[in-house]
């Protein structure tokens, strides 16, 4: 690859990048022309990684081999990982001088072709071996590659906050094993003691309470998981380690006196915050889904909010049924003017191509906590779906069939436990009874 600098104008500059399309620099040759503003030199070199950075399947970065034609020698050069200096080093190996340019040109194909082998299935340098075996193919990841590798592919199959919990865990478990000095290590010595150490950090010097807990036990299992399955370790250290019992969830909703309240407050100041949370109370869509609801989902013929399997928290495309006093409402906004393509709640709730984040709206709804004196720290937004469900169950006589399929729950055990968690079914199932 080469690039060449052209100034544009004042700290801008032009650069032109000439790369191949093919392994060992061959191909046909092709120019990209980018303008950019800064230092020159670093930009070029983060640009050469961007064209030529790849990675070995055991999560190794590596620069693939090339067949380097000098005037006095050819040789082969490729970039490597080396373990103990944790970076990329380059490497050279030569090719013998004394024959016809076709048979070196033949053995450089082979020998790109073997390195990127070996590049591709993880060979790294590791010092503590000497000689040729210091350039190898390791039988194991250190840890940090392991959970670094697993952490990344765990991510990119789950939502955003799916992805920020394993980025939150990796932070953490990292500053205690480097702590330990356990990061550098072998994933083979990584023991279920280990384990046990690091929860028990996370107990009594990081203080979580016990549902935290099993949350980085769940996470840390599923990252176990997916290193045996991909035979990285033969068995998962967290199997077998049980979760801390905690305390059965609760739901706070509304009274009708606070319902009422708030209500008639958001109306006269925020209405498009009373939309938001009618949305929530009446179709029990979950704010994160609400953030993501594009104009077009919305089924006013039908009668229906279509939830796409990207947007749910179960993966699983759904439809909502909108009912009478939602329906009115969404009539009323005359949505066959909108986009369809544009988000029904963008910045400050209202339509619009730009994907608010869902804590800008939480940060509305304390606000209107707060100025209805009704702020505690326990209702939230999410207590309108909670008052939903309970309103209708309870004054709406909707029954317990009819609420999983609006909740979109995959079962009547899921649907019951949530209702117990709210104080209905049980007593209610009760009245009338005596013996």
């Amino acid at each position: 690859m080469l690039a060449g600098i052209g100034a544009v104008g004042g700290t801008d500059f032009r650069v032109d990048v000439l790369y191949f399309s093919q392994e060992g620099g061959k191909g046909r040759p092709r120019k990209r022309g980018v303008r950019a503003g800064g230092l020159g030199s670093k930009f070029v070199i983060d640009l050469k990684r961007k064209f030529s950075l790849k990675q070995s399947v055991l999560g190794y970065e590596y620069v693939p081999a090339r067949w380097v034609e000098g005037p006095t020698r050819s040789y082969i050069e490729f970039q490597v990982w080396d373990v103990q200096a944790d970076k990329l080093v380059r490497r050279r190996v030569g090719l013998g001088r004394k024959r016809s340019p076709e048979d070196i040109r033949q053995e450089a194909k082979v020998k790109v072709r073997e390195i990127n082998a070996m590049l591709e299935s993880g060979m790294v340098i590791d010092r503590r071996k000497k000689g040729d075996a210091e350039l190898a193919v390791p039988k194991t990841l250190a840890v940090s590659k392991a959970f670094t590798n697993m952490v990344a592919v765990k991510s990119a199959t789950g939502g955003n906050r799916t992805q920020q919990a394993y980025r939150n865990f990796l932070n953490v478990f990292r500053g205690w094993a480097e702590q330990e000095q356990l990061w550098s290590m072998p994933l083979t010595g990584f023991k279920r003691r280990h384990v046990h150490d690091f929860l028990d950090y996370l107990l009594s010097v990081r203080k979580i309470n016990n549902k935290s807990h099993n949350n980085y036990l769940a996470l840390l299992k599923a990252l176990f998981n997916a290193m045996v399955s991909r035979e990285m370790i033969p068995k998962s250290p967290a199997a077998g380690i049980k979760k801390l019992k905690t305390v059965a969830q609760t739901h706070t909703v509304y009274t009708p006196d606070q319902q009422a309240l708030m209500e008639s407050w958001m109306q006269v100041h925020m209405p498009r915050l009373f939309l938001f949370t009618r949305m929530v109370y009446f179709a029990f869509l979950r704010p994160a889904e609400l953030m993501r609801l594009k104009v077009g989902q919305i089924d006013l013929e039908n009668r229906v909010i279509m939830v796409t399997a990207e947007q749910s928290k179960n993966s699983k495309q759904e439809g909502v049924f909108i009912v009478d006093p939602l329906y009115e409402l969404l009539k009323a906004e005359r949505l066959d003017r909108l986009d369809p393509g544009h988000y029904l709640f963008s910045r400050n709730l209202e339509p619009g191509h730009i994907h608010w984040v869902r804590n800008r709206v939480s940060e509305l709804h304390r606000q209107a906590l707060e100025e209805t004196g009704l702020y505690d720290g326990k209702l939230t937004l999410y207590s309108w779906k909670h008052t939903g469900v309970c309103n209708a169950y309870r004054h709406g006589g909707v029954d317990i069939k009819t609420l999983q399929a609006l909740l979109r729950h995959h079962s009547l055990d899921m649907t019951a436990i949530y209702l117990r968690a709210m104080g209905l079914q049980l007593n209610d199932n009760l009245k009338g009874k005596s013996w």
